[in-house]
């Protein structure tokens, strides 16, 4: 059993609220003490040193050592968890106390999906860069599973996702709406319609996300239907890859037009809406953790990402008009 001595309790916490709850996190997060010190660039002893008085702080093991590396135990996690909130709150405490002198410093993380950081990161890191130069971002490409986990987790203060059910428990801070559809090249046979359906699509050749979150039930009840199926040319999770099998002409790609602004606004690539159109989709938002509180540097992030979006959404307005 885990006991505290409660007579040693300030001390304790005193100890506990201090860099080792850094190489903590580091370790937990890597998986290894060695792998933490890199990261951390210190040395191994040091890390293992820190956890050791941890764990003789709190009167039992915070991590079981495998030959592969550490595991959390059940008291680990729990302190862990700890110190992931208090990091986070002295973050953001300071952050407030900044903001009271007009100033905005401190860190914000953003995880999304591929097509939409590519396509919003580029005007909004130019104008947060230029009009606060004490925030920083740290910014991570997901497919849209790892991205709710990540905001959930709250590992990340922002997270851009499908709008749709399934984010019901976050803040929605701003919206773009936006669909996917068919995108293909402007010679493609089915370039011209109005509408694709997904049966339709598999009588060519397609290139496919790994990740099919959004577009699965709409394949599993068509397909279920007609019996067809897709032979998808190429599977990845590189939007990079992607968009580029889709411009070479190798197959239809199923994307909203975001990460495609520029070749439809040539000519050289169609966005076709699918039919019927995907249950409970609509578009892109900008979340964060529900009831989390926003400290005024993911405020101003926020802010510049709405406004990122507005200017967006005017251009994906005319391009489909």
């Amino acid at each position: 059993m885990c006991t505290l001595d409660p007579n040693n309790t300030i001390d304790g916490d005193v100890r506990v609220h201090a860099a080792a709850l850094r190489y903590l996190l580091k370790v937990a997060d890597l998986g290894s003490i060695r792998r933490a010190a890199d990261a951390l660039n210190v040395a191994a002893s040091a890390v293992n040193r820190q956890i050791l008085n941890l764990e003789h702080e709190v009167g039992t093991p915070l991590f079981d050592r495998t030959a592969k590396g550490v595991r959390p135990t059940d008291a680990g996690r729990l302190l862990i968890r700890h110190a992931r909130e208090t990091l986070s709150g002295y973050a953001h405490v300071m952050a407030e106390i900044n903001g009271l002198a007009g100033e905005h410093v401190g860190e914000v993380g953003l995880i999304g999906l591929a097509s939409a950081i590519e396509t919003l990161l580029p005007p909004a890191m130019v104008e947060l860069a230029r009009d606060y130069p004490g925030i920083d971002l740290r910014l991570v490409e997901a497919d849209p599973a790892q991205a709710v986990a990540g905001l959930k987790a709250q590992n990340f203060e922002l997270a851009i996702l499908f709008v749709d059910r399934r984010n019901h428990e976050f803040q929605m801070l701003a919206q773009l709406d936006t669909a996917i559809g068919a995108v293909m090249r402007s010679d493609h046979p089915l370039a011209r319609r109005q509408s694709v359906t997904l049966t339709e699509c598999a009588e060519h050749d397609v290139v496919m996300f790994t990740d099919r979150w959004m577009i699965a039930p709409i394949m599993e009840a068509e397909f279920g239907r007609t019996g067809a199926r897709f032979r998808p040319r190429i599977v990845s999770n590189s939007m990079v890859v992607m968009a580029a099998a889709v411009r070479s002409g190798i197959g239809i790609g199923f994307f909203t037009p975001l990460g495609f602004i520029d070749e439809i606004r040539r000519g050289d690539v169609v966005h076709i809406p699918i039919a019927p159109a995907l249950a409970g989709a609509g578009g892109l938002g900008l979340f964060a953790a529900r009831g989390a509180p926003l400290s005024p540097p993911v405020r101003v992030v926020a802010d510049h990402f709405a406004d990122v979006f507005a200017r967006l959404q005017t251009e994906l307005d005319g391009l489909q008009g």
